[in-house]
């Protein structure tokens, strides 16, 4: 029977430490909702340095590649997949591809919200870009 109630203690024990680990994570994702994620630092310096030239593309929603910055045209980079579609060239090329790696996300703002994240890289570096930069204004 003692042996019995150890196992109970045991299971109880570990549901319990699941239970808190589960509602510890929850928070913090909670909390990362407000902000893209998986852009790079290195993406959210760019994006931040290069603020003014998104605004001067004059299109009312920007959506930004992080992968390409500083790059403005929604669509750079795509004709270079156009090369595997010549006549005579196979679909895949074996050897000179390059190893996928995990894209970013894209970012998308409004002027008005570009304005908002342009304030608040005045007032000193991001450490990541906020989905709603004006909701703290």
């Amino acid at each position: 029977m003692a042996k019995y109630n150890h196992r109970a203690l045991c299971v109880f024990a570990i549901c319990g430490a699941a239970l808190y680990l589960l509602g510890q994570g929850s928070s913090t994702r909670a909390a990362d909702a407000n902000f893209y994620k998986d852009v790079s630092s290195e993406a959210v310096r760019c994006i931040s340095d290069n603020i003014d030239a998104y605004r001067q593309t004059g299109r009312p929603i920007i959506v930004i590649n992080p992968d390409l910055c500083p790059e403005t045209d929604l669509f750079a980079g795509s004709k270079k997949g156009l090369s595997n579609m010549l006549p005579g060239k196979p679909f895949y090329e074996k050897g000179d591809q390059e190893p996928a790696k995990k894209r970013s996300p894209s970012v998308v703002y409004t002027q008005k919200q570009l304005g908002c994240l342009a304030t608040q890289v005045a007032k000193g570096p991001l450490s990541a870009l906020p989905k709603s930069p004006c909701a703290n204004q």
